[in-house]
């Protein structure tokens, strides 16, 4: 799913002793894990990456707008949950609704019942599932980064 620039940037980071980001890495993983058929694992990475991308995304994005760091972690301590951040937080930043990214009808399926049946009741998602998952945790990502 990584771009062969994307690919060519984070070989360049490592030539550099420079590491990639965190979610990169995790993104990464859980499409080796996917590879490897390893679901359950592929699908909470995926998300994990989603997940820390948009923690770091809110935090940097709200220390530009001025916002003290104190400040903002009150912000992100009322508002936890990935869904209601990415609805709520990300358009503070972007000046963009979240709902304008195309699959995020869904990107809100897969998160509902997917993760919430792998995460809470131990239901391993099928192969299809997974990689709509990975696919658009990714080009979410992608739309937040774009609309800023």
């Amino acid at each position: 799913n990584y771009s062969q620039d994307k690919i060519k940037l984070i070989e360049e980071m490592l030539a550099q002793g420079q590491k990639p980001p965190l979610h990169d890495l995790l993104q990464m993983n859980a499409q080796s894990s996917h590879y490897d058929g390893e679901l359950v694992f592929a699908l909470i990475e995926s998300f994990q990456a989603l997940e820390i991308f948009v923690e770091n995304f809110l935090l940097e994005g709200y220390k530009t707008l001025g916002l003290q760091e104190s400040d903002v972690y009150k912000k992100l301590d009322t508002v936890w949950q990935l869904k209601k951040r990415l609805k709520e937080l990300i358009p503070e930043i972007t000046q963009r609704r979240i709902q304008d990214f195309p699959e995020w009808s869904e990107w809100c399926t897969i998160y509902d019942k997917v993760r919430h049946a792998t995460v809470h009741k131990g239901i391993e998602p099928t192969n299809s599932q997974v990689k709509k998952a990975l696919t658009y945790n990714q080009a979410l990502i992608e739309f937040i980064r774009l609309n800023t």
